[in-house]
């Protein structure tokens, strides 16, 4: 908004004739005294710039502009200085869709739109040779050329985007893909074994937070759904195996890393991860550890499920164990007592029978073994059926162990022996 500032002094004068009628009067500005023919001028002085005062408001949602230095050391701040004279707008295609994340790094700057993922250099520029080698020289452009990578991604979520060590994640929900862009260029994380989960999951989000856990090296998001039918899903994808290894029970807000620490918001609150020896402990709640197996051995043959093995530590319960036709009963920990169900050190106590029957895993070698028992309801045509069934029968089994300790737990292997089908 223009502003009119009174000042005491001038280096014109205003020559009026304001006797005249209202028709007849006139102003003329004149820089010599006394208006005379050749008398002594009035130097004109420094001109003040010209305020415009029809400017228009323009959205450039795919360039980018830069004011002038800023510099501490010799306090020059010129960061309210757009000179118009110098070329500093620097736009991008616009078919891409609008700029919705920058990073720099190094001297380079990072541009993602909604469907390009593009680096800019700084200062510089590159100049391609005739076998396609790229030689770097000195440029007075603050943003020089712009280089895009191969493949048609980008983010209309840039509160995914994360960075370690020269990798950077982001979500690139349009694409339905959890991306990774690094020196090869742009990769599809989502692809390991996790494509139709991300399909599913993303097609229904609202936003999507991601975060680098620098204490276990994982790129971590938290995928937050339109409504509050669906749950949180928070997860996390390992370098070092090139998987997505684990599930988490909290939903953070936000998250971030430093000093070899992870930390999560909630609620406005910071949370520290992995700073204390009690596991599953999220923002004063504490969690279970699940995890779901499928065995589908010779997925052609209708087989009989008898035991189930496990090698790791006790506390391992199976807490649903189900087939294509049958449903098993719940498998307890080695030692595990609760009084209220009649359980003890993995036993229970049927009072009518007088008799102790085994409900919880048995320890052998280190290894803990147990009998798998049917509690299907009756079918028709079963000779035997219901819990007097030893085993479930069905072409798959999906069985889900639960570990409630608060120390660690360890889980190496899990097997299931069966008998083939004998109808």
């Amino acid at each position: 908004m223009a502003v009119t500032v009174p000042i005491d002094f001038y280096n014109t004068f205003i020559l009026s004739n304001i006797d005249s009628d209202t028709a007849n009067r006139w102003h003329v500005e004149e820089s010599r005294i006394n208006g005379g023919f050749n008398d002594m001028q009035v130097d004109l002085g420094v001109k003040a710039y010209i305020v415009d005062e029809t400017y228009n408001y323009e959205e450039r949602s795919n360039s980018l502009i830069y004011s002038g230095i800023i510099n501490s050391t010799t306090n020059i701040n010129n960061s309210n200085q757009f000179s118009m004279a110098e070329n500093i707008v620097k736009t991008l295609e616009i078919s891409n869709g609008p700029i919705t994340k920058l990073f720099s790094e190094d001297t380079n700057l990072t541009i993602i739109q909604e469907d390009k993922v593009s680096v800019a250099l700084i200062n510089k520029n590159a100049l391609f040779t005739a076998d396609g080698r790229a030689d770097v020289t000195a440029s007075s452009n603050v943003i020089g050329e712009v280089h895009e990578y191969l493949g048609r991604y980008g983010t209309i979520n840039p509160e995914s985007f994360a960075h370690y060590g020269g990798k950077k994640y982001f979500v690139d929900k349009t694409r339905a893909a959890v991306m990774r862009l690094s020196q090869d260029g742009l990769t599809e994380i989502s692809d390991t074994g996790m494509h139709d989960y991300f399909r599913d999951t993303l097609k229904i989000s609202k936003l999507s937070y991601g975060m680098y856990d620098i204490h276990n090296h994982n790129y971590v998001v938290s995928i937050k759904p339109i409504d509050d039918s669906n749950a949180t899903q928070t997860l996390s994808f390992d370098e070092n195996v090139k998987g997505w290894t684990s599930r988490y029970s909290y939903e953070p807000e936000f998250g971030c890393s430093l000093n070899s620490s992870f930390y999560t918001f909630k609620y406005g609150d910071l949370w520290q991860h992995s700073d204390s020896y009690i596991r599953n402990s999220f923002y004063g709640n504490q969690y279970g550890s699940y995890i779901t197996l499928i065995v589908n051995e010779d997925p052609s043959v209708i087989k009989s499920f008898k035991t189930i093995n496990y090698e790791g530590t006790d506390g391992w319960w199976v807490y649903n164990l189900t087939t294509d036709t049958d449903t098993a009963l719940q498998i307890t920990p080695n030692n595990y007592t609760d009084t209220s169900s009649g359980i003890s050190n993995g036993y229970f106590y049927d009072a009518i029978e007088g008799l102790n029957y085994k409900v919880g895993f048995s320890k052998l070698e280190n290894k803990y073994f147990a009998t798998i028992k049917n509690n299907t309801a009756v079918k028709e045509e079963e000779v035997s059926f219901g819990g007097d069934i030893s085993g479930v029968k069905g072409i798959y089994a999906e069985i889900q162990l639960r570990n409630l300790g608060t120390d660690q737990q360890n889980l190496y292997t899990v097997t299931a022996t069966y008998d083939k089908s004998s109808y």
